[in-house]
């Protein structure tokens, strides 16, 4: 098994002269490029899945709100009310993007072949309200590209997903459904989702930068051998129509971005950038059921 730990997880060993005398007499060993592969294309920036374009600054739109801390309790009823404010514990309450509705009813689909997917997220039958986040800019690409965009769905625990997704967005909803999947796994979740974009091939796939997200996007992007940006705080189509991730650098004052060489291009988004659609009452879109061949899975998440 390979695992990874965090920092300061155990105690770190002092180092002894001794030690340090040691070190310095080991031999270094040392690979050259053409030791790993005889293609040197695949090294540098020439092998890179992604490019990055030019920079630029941003200006911070953070609240810069100070709590007086000579009373904790204060100060902490206090940290707890504005977040609950936000909506942090419960569903967020950012304004939703009203602006959407019509663009939901009327939309026209003119190249399938670049679809858009936004891979959901639910924790307890529920979606997360970073699923109808990714929707909200899902929903803005696939316009752009007069495509179909695909809210898919790992595991069958959410009721009448067709209505809830569909009413955000969502042309049709894409049921990964297999009994490995009905609690999350890295391995089984990374699988299917794998073998789905094998059987369909979008052109676009954003999940979110959560937790599961950061942990099964990587291993997918990899099998596949994808680009793959995490983390970003924005998307938007260049002249060329490729989608151009914008991804946060240096403190987050520079915006760096962008853009991947192999398709699907796959993103992370960070959750609480972007807004949610209204939702459209009575739409609903169809559900297709698929049932990928996964592998025994060796690790279970106890939570």
């Amino acid at each position: 098994a390979l695992l990874t730990a965090a920092e300061r997880l155990i105690f770190p060993k002092r180092v002894t002269p001794e030690d340090l005398k040691a070190a310095r007499e080991k031999p270094i060993s040392r690979l050259t490029a053409a030791e790993l592969s005889s293609d040197l294309s695949v090294f540098g920036a020439a092998g890179s899945p992604t490019r990055v374009e030019r920079i630029y600054s941003v200006e911070s739109k953070r609240a810069a709100v100070m709590i007086p801390a000579e009373d904790p309790d204060a100060a902490a009823a206090e940290l707890v009310r504005r977040l609950s404010e936000k909506g942090l514990f419960g569903r967020w309450q950012g304004e939703a993007d009203q602006t959407r509705k019509e663009v939901i009813r009327h939309r026209e689909i003119h190249d399938p072949e670049k679809a858009v997917w936004v891979v959901a997220e639910s924790y307890g039958g529920n979606l997360r309200p970073v699923t109808f986040e990714l929707l909200g800019k899902g929903l803005e690409l696939a316009s752009q590209l007069r495509s179909e965009l695909v809210a898919v769905l790992i595991g069958n625990s959410v009721p009448a997903p067709g209505r809830i997704l569909g009413s955000s967005g969502a042309d049709r909803v894409l049921l990964l459904d297999h009994p490995a999947l009905r609690e999350y796994s890295s391995e089984g979740y990374s699988q299917a989702l794998v073998a789905a974009i094998e059987k369909e091939r979008p052109f676009v796939i954003l999940v979110p930068a959560t937790a599961d997200g950061r942990d099964f996007a990587p291993r997918v992007a990899a099998r596949l051998g994808l680009g793959l940006t995490g983390d970003c705080v924005g998307l938007e189509l260049n002249s060329e129509g490729r989608l151009v991730q914008l991804k946060p650098a240096f403190g987050g004052n520079i915006v760096a971005p962008i853009v991947s060489r192999t398709d699907p291009q796959m993103a992370t988004m960070r959750p609480g950038i972007l807004k949610a659609p209204a939702s459209v009452e009575g739409r609903e879109a169809p559900v297709e059921k698929f049932t990928p061949d996964l592998k025994p899975v060796s690790t279970r998440l106890v939570r």
